[in-house]
């Protein structure tokens, strides 16, 4: 053997170990920032999703419009007041809460479009509503994109919803009548929630995590209209643009988009849900969502 010894790199490569382990060693420069050039983006995708839980509509950029950058954020989670358990067998599993998924949504740019946003039933039955909620967000090639989803709460008597309440409850000798009466207080704004999270839960977050992948960072990529360009005509232009932007060109929110206008129908039989249940976190009562604390699921 050499005094110099030598160790093969991932790229197939053969370099000396002292070489090696120098760049292992080299700190690492921080995933966040926005980028302009598409070789240097791709660049960082790839470290992204190596490094990171990398949550993107796309994997490489190809070429970016004139005038737009895409901006790299690292969302840490807190798993103790951020994630909640998902029971079951083997290894430990957690889902992102309401707080963790609104951080990625503002990191991912989603803006929620309220003329197609909005209540499905015809809102006659109290206890039961079905929710649509409509976003966007600018994709690589400049375009507001669509995403939407919808959630369909049934909390009338007799309901599996209801019915399994009530079962929990009395599996730990507890009364889920005040859970179930502070549901029905606010069941328009619960299944606004949990449509808005499916939402955004649609664009490439998984419903569980490990403990262990719970500790390295979320990577939200946003495609964002800088006016960055070499060109001063274009820059002058741009200019202009954004300022016309932030006086209130509202229009650039709220794109027209395919998804169909509100219809309201009436609630279905009891039971009779159209879109099942999932592995969402189900919302709580009001006297608590707004603190972090998920409490136990439905």
């Amino acid at each position: 053997m050499t005094q110099t010894q030598t160790q093969e790199s991932h790229t197939g490569t053969v370099v000396p170990q002292s070489e090696s382990t120098a760049i292992a060693q080299r700190p690492r420069e921080p995933i966040s920032g926005t980028y302009h050039d598409a070789k240097a983006l791709d660049a960082k995708l790839k470290e992204a999703a190596h490094r990171a839980h990398l949550i993107s509509p796309f994997t490489s950029a190809g070429a970016l419009p004139e005038g737009f950058g895409v901006r790299l954020t690292a969302v840490m989670v807190d798993v103790k007041n951020e994630t909640y358990p998902i029971p079951g067998p083997g290894p430990s599993k957690r889902g992102l809460s309401k707080a963790a998924l609104d951080k990625l949504g503002h990191a991912l740019g989603l803006s929620w479009n309220p003329q197609v946003s909005g209540r499905l039933d015809d809102g006659r039955d109290p206890r039961y509503c079905r929710y649509r909620a409509v976003g966007s967000y600018m994709g690589a090639d400049g375009i507001r994109h669509v995403v939407s989803a919808e959630k369909e709460m049934d909390l009338r008597d007799g309901s599996p919803t209801i019915v399994g309440l009530i079962e929990k409850a009395k599996s730990k000798d507890k009364d889920a009548t005040g859970q179930i009466r502070e549901l029905r207080m606010h069941i328009v704004s619960h299944a606004e929630t949990k449509a808005r999270l499916r939402a955004i839960r649609s664009m490439g977050i998984r419903t569980s995590y490990g403990d262990d992948e719970l500790t390295k960072p979320f990577v939200a990529v946003q495609v964002t209209f800088t006016g960055h360009t070499s060109d001063p005509a274009l820059r002058t232009e741009f200019s202009k643009m954004i300022a016309a932007n932030a006086l209130g060109g509202t229009a650039l929110f709220y794109p027209p988009t395919n998804v169909p206008m509100l219809e309201r129908e009436p609630a279905p039989p009891v039971g009779e849900l159209t879109d099942g249940d999932d592995d969402d976190d189900l919302p709580l009562p009001a006297s608590t969502i707004d603190r972090g604390d998920d409490g136990e699921r439905w």
